[in-house]
């Protein structure tokens, strides 16, 4: 296990969680629009992949470095379990694919996997209380984050 020390905090995970989320969310949104407006109407493709670049931002940050925008603004990375770099498959792949084909498999199987997406969406915040502060996606990913010195100091705490 992770030395105590080694582990980012709560805050830490929680505020990286929340950048990545208005990162993804409004800054994706912002140029889906801004898209639209600079190709007059442009086509839903072009639209969608201007919403993703976000998203994509943050794969390409967390093979390389281990830290999405998130991450990065609340001084945390993500890490193999012996401390070695995660990478693509690790950190990418194993970690974020997994949840968001599970978010999106309502709009694919019906309102019948509402309860089971929302399930393991609790198990998975859930598991930040333990001493490791691994969530499910850490466990099947190999993955730990762990604090750094980056960041800003009130996400860091």
């Amino acid at each position: 296990p992770p030395a105590p020390e080694a582990v980012a905090s709560l805050g830490r995970r929680l505020g990286g969680a929340a950048v990545d989320t208005l990162w993804v969310g409004l800054v994706g949104l912002g140029l889906a629009l801004a898209c639209r407006a600079v190709l007059g109407g442009a086509r839903f493709e072009v639209s969608l992949a201007c919403f993703a670049l976000p998203s994509v931002v943050n794969w390409v940050l967390l093979a390389r470095r281990g830290q999405s925008v998130g991450k990065w603004v609340a001084g945390s990375r993500v890490e193999r379990v012996d401390g070695r770099a995660a990478g693509v498959v690790r950190a990418v792949v194993a970690r974020r694919w997994p949840l968001l084909v599970l978010g999106a498999s309502p709009l694919l199987l019906g309102p019948i996997a509402q309860p089971v997406v929302a399930g393991v969406f609790l198990v998975d915040a859930w598991l930040l209380r333990g001493p490791e502060r691994r969530c499910l996606h850490d466990r099947w990913a190999g993955t730990r984050v762990v604090a750094v010195r980056t960041g800003i100091p009130a996400l860091r705490a």
